[in-house]
């Protein structure tokens, strides 16, 4: 069972990225995947160095298998690659990475609570 610390953390990357969401050009350059991808990864760089785990909620059950499986699709590509790939526009990517995001937050709670 994650503890407190480990549960406010993953709070706050999903309430950060949901505040992008609603104002993207407040913290990206436009509404872009590639802008968001990489806010992500330095989001994920910090933890890293700062040895947290924030993002332990998108690796914990796999954003990348699970936006695979949505693709149908079996490569090793990573999540940014699949959704342009599936999109016309970076802003199109952008709505479709949340629509998908979001997806996965829900089987993400319904597989924690079928485990507690």
């Amino acid at each position: 069972m994650e503890n407190l610390k480990e549960r406010i953390k993953k709070e706050n990357i999903y309430q950060k990225l949901m505040q992008i969401k609603k104002n993207p050009k407040k913290y990206l350059q436009e509404k872009s995947l590639s802008y968001l991808y990489s806010f992500i990864n330095g989001y994920y760089l910090g933890d890293i160095f700062q040895d947290n785990s924030i993002f332990s909620l998108i690796d914990n059950f796999n954003f990348n298998k699970f936006v695979s499986d949505k693709f149908k699709d079996s490569s090793s590509h990573n999540f940014l690659y699949l959704i342009l790939n599936n999109c016309f526009s970076e802003e199109e990517a952008f709505d479709l990475f949340y629509d998908l995001y979001e997806q996965y937050i829900k089987a993400c709670e319904d597989k924690i609570n079928v485990v507690n």
